[in-house]
């Protein structure tokens, strides 16, 4: 616990005193998370929508490679059916899934803001 009266009681009023009761990690962990600048670790992006200009156009090229590195993966999913390389095989179409939603999700951003 704390030493003096006046912190104590500051403490109590954030309800670190009631919570430290079960675990004495409790207060540290309440003590670093309001150290932590949280706005300086946001990402910033832009707030309008930018279609149309040269972060479109390479988005959009990103996409297409995208796409065709999963219809690849796919291919080489169905290929290895039964194989040995069949676990490999479904890892990468999986993540070229992953990679195609991510650049899905950033062209629709960059075209509509959202």
């Amino acid at each position: 616990m704390t030493s003096t009266k006046p912190v104590q009681r500051a403490a109590q009023r954030r309800g670190e005193l009631h919570r430290a009761r079960g675990d004495p990690r409790v207060p540290q962990a309440i003590a670093a998370r309001h150290r932590l600048d949280t706005v300086s670790l946001a990402m910033t992006l832009p707030r309008r929508p930018v279609s149309g200009g040269d972060v479109h156009a390479r988005a959009i090229e990103r996409l297409d490679l995208a796409v065709d590195d999963r219809e690849r993966s796919s291919e080489e999913s169905k290929a290895a059916h039964g194989g040995p390389d069949e676990r490999t095989a479904a890892v990468a179409l999986a993540a070229a899934n992953e990679q195609v939603a991510a650049r899905e999700a950033w062209v629709k951003y960059i075209e509509h803001g959202y």
